[in-house]
């Protein structure tokens, strides 16, 4: 995606110097033409996830745990919470039986993403499609939405969540997994 960007850039570059013969407007087009770049490379190598765990539905109670990757750009906005863990990789799944303050505890979570992300809560911590489990795919990159909790389905303009269950994934969610188009 960015090889293409960056031709067109150069093609639209090549011709508007062509068509510019002042040496001012020349100037003023260049220096136009890299603010222009420069922001449209930035957003589309951003990405990245945080997701805090609360043990009470609503992003209530306590704060759990964080989960976050050390790829997270600073410009995604800020957590008032420093990460318990820091994953360092887009593509991970965390078996929260090694996570004894969050494992089967959880109720809710606070999520900041980049868009096409997806989240995946299990009841099972071996990923048992059989067992109740949450998907939530992000639409477009957000900062601090708060899922109410793991057993409902709904979509909005940021997230669509889906969840398969009988009703008992909330304050028993032991495996999370995340999957991200970005390498």
């Amino acid at each position: 995606m960015i090889n293409n960007v960056f031709f067109l850039c150069k093609y639209l570059f090549i011709n508007l110097i062509k068509i510019c013969s002042m040496k001012k407007v020349k100037s003023m087009v260049l220096l136009l033409f890299g603010i222009w770049f420069c922001q449209t490379v930035q957003a589309q190598s951003l990405y990245g996830y945080r997701v805090t765990l609360f043990n009470g539905n609503n992003a209530t109670a306590n704060a759990r745990v964080i989960f976050g990757n050390d790829g997270w750009p600073p410009n995604y906005g800020t957590s008032p919470y420093t990460p318990d863990y820091d994953i360092n990789t887009l593509n991970a799944t965390i078996n929260f039986r090694d996570y004894s303050s969050v494992d089967d505890k959880v109720k809710s979570a606070i999520i900041t993403g980049s868009a096409r992300l997806t989240l995946t809560f299990y009841k099972d911590a071996d990923r048992n499609y059989q067992n109740d489990h949450c998907i939530v795919y992000i639409k477009q990159d957000m900062t601090g939405y708060i899922l109410n909790s793991f057993e409902s389905n709904y979509e909005d303009d940021w997230i669509k969540v889906t969840y398969f269950g009988s009703g008992d994934l909330d304050g028993e969610v032991s495996c999370l997994s995340i999957d991200s188009p970005y390498h």
